[in-house]
């Protein structure tokens, strides 16, 4: 693993395609394979288009930078306040700091992820092997 890597994000695993199989059961599929569920029909992620999965995975991909940007400047305040201001701001502002993100920040942030995540296309896919019908 190289710098390159890292920039382009290949170490945070790819989101999974989630399928409703037509018995009832929800299949997580990593893009691209087969996955055969308890009813015997194998779905593949491969009929979903590239660019589709490609705008799934850039939109998670940003949400999740901006999640690490967010607590990067924030653990960088706290270098600086207790480099020029001794322990006590940090001790006082270290709590604040968590109270804002467990409180306020994250459930916001979680529903604005989960709002353009629906905006996004679905697919609907069909079994490759396995009985085709419903039920």
């Amino acid at each position: 693993m190289n710098f390159a890597d890292l920039k382009r994000g290949l170490l945070v695993a790819p989101p999974k395609v989630t399928v409703q199989c037509h018995c009832g059961s929800k299949l997580l599929i990593p893009y691209g394979s087969r996955q055969a569920c308890e009813c015997g029909r194998t779905w593949n992620t491969a009929q979903i288009p590239a660019a589709d999965y490609a705008a799934l995975r850039a939109t998670v991909r940003r949400f999740r930078r901006n999640e690490v940007a967010f607590v990067m400047v924030a653990l960088g305040l706290v270098a600086v306040l207790s480099i020029v201001a001794r322990r006590a701001p940090v001790l006082i502002a270290a709590p604040v700091f968590l109270l804002v993100w467990l409180r306020w920040f994250r459930p916001w942030w979680a529903v604005r992820r989960r709002a353009r995540l629906t905006e996004l296309p679905t697919w609907q896919m069909r079994p490759e092997t396995g009985p085709n019908r419903s039920g």
